[in-house]
């Protein structure tokens, strides 16, 4: 009774492997004249087509599949772009497709001149025996759209073929997906399987390998299946997994959203409290960003966007994800003095929290650039700031300006801007911001952007014995805690040319030996009038310091006495390339204090660092290098790394990190026991490894002219900081890591993104049942991208982000750039039960080249697959016994993943790097 069961089954349709077939919201509608090509015209060819599907898939007469993907367009040309492709069973009979399974619910359109009423709906289509004894199946399921190959007993596995056109290229990925690329595009169905079905219904696995043929302008992927019954049907199952089987690996990622309107804008900064929520800030050029979606705790200070270019500052509660308050905060009348003409712009760089416990002070302070004449200055009554003064826009291309919003709802109780009176030929960029949370006092530091011999005259307040500078290009304002100035000085060099002379990143620190406030700063410094900045060496013998050079820009790190504003330490980091131009270029991002232990990120062009510049601290597991990865004159930057002992100025590590095109790190924060470090990278290989089960891993894209966030985590011990964590994030399009922070439970980064989720961007809602949670799947970014502050703009170069002297531009100019926050779980697992051992992958390198040893668990027949970073399989072997040599000399440097086939079904995978 079982086995005549069985075989009537499967006479209708297969059995899936999951079980979840003709259920949920993925259906083929029939097509009752509604469907109609891009030109308007009907597709009678058309059977049906799939809702609730990641693209479109339409079932056509002649064994015809058609995938499609629309980019709609964002700009005011109206024009989109489809993508398109065609498969069928190689050599097929032209058969038209048989619905059947129906579907809850009817469908109505009125299209002009189509009406199709009560429009019906099914989970399958069947095209029955394309070949002989062979049946093509497309149907929907819980986990999305399916298609499987049906070889009913006697049939021939040679027909197992499937015919691709309109694709760039085609390949099974190392999860057994069927990816079609399309140029910066892919589509892709999940999870290939292939099984037998027993006489009592059971599956039994079956091993197989894809093969690939290009003939007549398309691709065929071939399937070659290992030993199998042929007097029982043959499955082979491609498509989207159940919903609670989804092949994502998406491990300690527990959110991740775009956030923006349809104009464009960018995340530049995240900060956490002591509660764990998260605050956020950036801009928006977009009428519409949702500083209001309705299901914020607060509405917003200010709803509207007042100018073309807003300032925007939020806050994610940590518990659930929901928006808690979103507001704009900008002028409307912009100076008409730069390229944006009079575009009223303001921007919001960085942000600091106050987390101490006076509860006059809970505030967020963001810093930036404004040019609006009409910036709004505050000084609230009954506030702390009620009888600060204010400074309006008093002139200049751009000016700093200051702000304090309420922690709790967004208003803003103090803004206020900084500059020279007069003059359109300087700018003052606010670039990082700071408070004490002891004495209250708030430091705002930048830089000055100037054409020489234009100095601008910098408003200077010098308190008696203070340190102060006349004509640098960086400056420092330190604020009271009632507002009022308690010093302004400019600093470093005077060139001009950003990014030459910045302060990136401030923080107030205490020592630990005399409870000594200090601030300590991380930038750049240049030429000062053709001669190096003067440093300050370590008081302590031991401590690092290293003379400027007076050859290009370079790296600098310094500490102010906040008692005296003195000047206690200051020094040069960095080094010349060799390999070009026996030129200076380094610059310093990030700065964070951890515990005992101050860490400074950034990016280089140095070729000649020691490990006096790097130490190594000579413990497994410590990555370190001080190896320049190489690239061309236009790709130079290589990411950077060092922690120093803030008592004694001693560097306790420190390394290069990056890959053959251009990195920077951007910014580092803290937990308990780990530093986070995010940045950005336009190189394929290098920087990322998967090194930790708990976190989220995702290998580089194939980037030419796009680049992608990267995560670092490191353990934050002196003498053992080992690296946790080395991730990419993003899609194929570019993606900007410009913030990270972390609370005791989670990390969170935000940046900037031009990938859609049809480019492979992680979207990940935090609680699909909370209708709170904030989430918003789509990449609505239109084409403003660029920033009116210079050297931050989303398109620059990524060295450095500027162009002032021609570089070409890495990538277009007119892509999206649509905000994103993501959030990582850090509470990793404690206490479990080892696992049972498995069975493993053992990959060693042997003697020759890029060459290396495989050692399979048992002996048998073994199929083995290479696989490179973007999925695409580059190589295969084959052996029955329990292990080979393999060879890869002959590809280009880079990841590569290894996927192991067992006659049994077992799978096995692991990686090699190919230097």
């Amino acid at each position: 009774m079982g086995s005549s069961l069985s075989t009537a089954l499967i006479a209708q349709w297969p059995p899936d492997q999951f079980g979840d077939e003709h259920k949920g919201s993925c259906v083929i509608r029939r097509n009752n004249g509604q469907e109609k090509d891009t030109d308007h015209i009907p597709r009678p060819d058309v059977i049906g087509s799939f809702e609730s599907s990641p693209f479109g898939i339409f079932l056509r007469k002649d064994t015809q599949v058609s995938m499609t993907y629309a980019k709609v367009a964002t700009d005011s040309s109206g024009t989109s772009t489809s993508y398109r492709v065609d498969m069928t069973v190689l050599n097929s009979r032209k058969l038209t497709p048989a619905l059947s399974v129906p579907a809850a619910g009817v469908a109505n359109y009125y299209l002009g001149d189509v009406t199709a009423e009560q429009v019906p709906a099914y989970y399958r289509g069947t095209y029955s025996n394309v070949r002989d004894s062979l049946d093509l199946h497309v149907y929907g399921s819980a986990g999305g759209p399916r298609l499987a190959l049906v070889l009913r007993p006697g049939g021939n596995p040679n027909h197992l073929k499937l015919q691709f056109s309109g694709q760039d290229s085609l390949g099974i990925n190392w999860q057994g997906g069927l990816m079609m690329f399309l140029q910066d595009y892919w589509m892709e169905l999940r999870e290939g399987v292939a099984y037998q079905v027993q006489g009592n219904g059971t599956l039994l696995p079956i091993s197989w390998t894809p093969t690939y043929n290009h003939q007549d302008s398309s691709a065929i992927v071939g399937f070659n299946v290992g030993s199998y019954d042929n007097t029982k049907t043959l499955v082979i199952e491609i498509g989207y997994a159940s919903a609670a089987q989804d092949g994502n690996d998406t491990r300690n990622l527990e959110w991740s959203t775009f956030m923006g309107g349809t104009l464009g804008e960018t995340f530049s900064a995240v900060e956490t409290d002591t509660d764990g929520n998260a605050y956020v800030c950036g801009n928006s050029w977009s009428y519409n960003f949702p500083v209001s979606p309705g299901t914020e705790q607060y509405p917003p200070a200010v709803q509207f966007p007042p100018g073309a270019d807003n300032a925007i500052v939020l806050k994610f509660r940590g518990d659930n994800k929901q928006l808690s308050w979103a507001t704009y905060y900008g002028g409307s009348e912009g100076n008409g003095t730069t390229y944006s003409s009079y575009d009223a712009c303001t921007s919001a760089q960085r942000l600091a929290l106050y987390t101490g416990q006076a509860a006059d002070r809970q505030y967020v302070y963001t810093a930036g650039s404004t040019n609006c004449t009409d910036f709004p200055t505050i000084a609230t009554p009954l506030s702390i700031y009620a009888n600060a003064p204010t400074q309006a826009n008093l002139g200049g291309i751009r000016r700093m300006w200051l702000g304090a919003f309420r922690k709790s709802t967004g208003v803003c109780d103090w803004a206020t801007t900084r500059g020279q009176t007069g003059g359109t030929t300087w700018a003052a960029d606010g670039l990082s911001v700071a408070v004490d949370l002891v004495s209250g006092q708030v430091a705002v530091g930048g830089r000055l952007d100037f054409d020489r011999p234009n100095y601008p005259a910098f408003p200077l307040v010098t308190p008696p014995g203070a340190f102060t500078k006349a004509n640098g290009g960086a400056f420092i304002v330190l604020y009271n805690a009632d507002g009022t100035i308690r010093w302004s000085t400019t600093f470093a060099g005077r060139d001009g040319h950003r990014p030459f002379d910045q302060i990136n990143d401030l923080e107030f620190t205490s020592s630990s030996w005399d409870s000594s406030r200090k601030l300590w700063l991380a930038g750049s410094a240049g030429l000062d009038n053709g001669a190096p900045l003067a440093g300050t060496p370590s008081p302590w013998g031991t401590g690092y310091y290293k003379a400027p050079s007076g050859l290009g820009v370079e790296a600098i790190l310094g500490s102010m006495d906040l008692a005296t504003l003195q000047l206690e330490y200051l020094t040069a980091w960095g080094g010349l390339d060799n390999a070009y131009d026996n030129t200076a270029m380094t610059i310093a991002m990030g700065l964070d204090m951890a515990g005992k232990n101050l860490w400074v990120v950034g990016g280089t062009h140095a070729t000649d660092l020691t490990n006096v510049d790097c130490p190594d601290p000579n413990v497994p597991g410590v990555y370190h290098t001080t190896t320049h990865s190489g690239g061309d004159w236009y790709n130079r930057c290589e990411g950077f790394i060092f922690s120093m002992n803030p008592e004694t100025f001693a560097l306790q590590y420190g390394t290069l990190i990056g890959g053959p095109a251009d990195d920077m790190l951007l910014d580092v924060g803290h937990d308990g026991s780990k530093v986070y470090i995010i940045g950005e990278s336009r190189s394929n290989t290098g920087i990322v490894a998967d090194i930790n089960p708990d976190w989220y891993y995702q290998p580089l894209n194939a980037n030419m002219n796009s680049r992608d966030a990267v995560i670092l985590a490191i353990d934050n011990v002196q003498h053992a900081p080992i690296m946790r964590v080395r991730t990419a994030f993003g899609g194929t399009k570019s993606e900007r890591g410009w913030g990270i922070a972390a609370s005791t439970t989670s990390v969170y980064i935000v940046g900037a993104a031009a990938s859609s989720p049809w480019q492979g961007f992680p979207l990940l809602e935090y609680d699909a049942d909370d209708d709170f949670d904030f989430f918003q799947d789509g990449n609505y970014g239109g084409e403003n991208v660029w920033s009116f502050l210079p050297g931050y703009a989303f398109e620059y170069f990524l060295d450095f982000e500027w162009n002032y002297y021609g570089e070409v531009l890495q990538e277009s100019t007119s892509q999206t750039s649509e905000a994103f926050i993501a959030s990582f779980a850090s509470n990793y697992h404690v206490g479990l039960p080892e696992e049972a051992a498995k069975p493993e992958l053992f990959v060693v390198p042997l003697q020759g080249f890029a060459q290396w040893g495989v050692r399979y668990p048992f002996p048998g027949q073994w199929t083995l697959a290479a696989y490179d970073a973007t999925g695409r399989q580059i190589a295969t072997w084959a052996t029955q016994g329990n292990g080979q040599a393999i060879d890869l000399a002959a590809q280009a440097p880079g990841i590569y993943l290894l996927r192991a086939t067992g006659a049994g079904g077992a799978s096995l995978a692991g990686k090699v790097v190919r230097p």
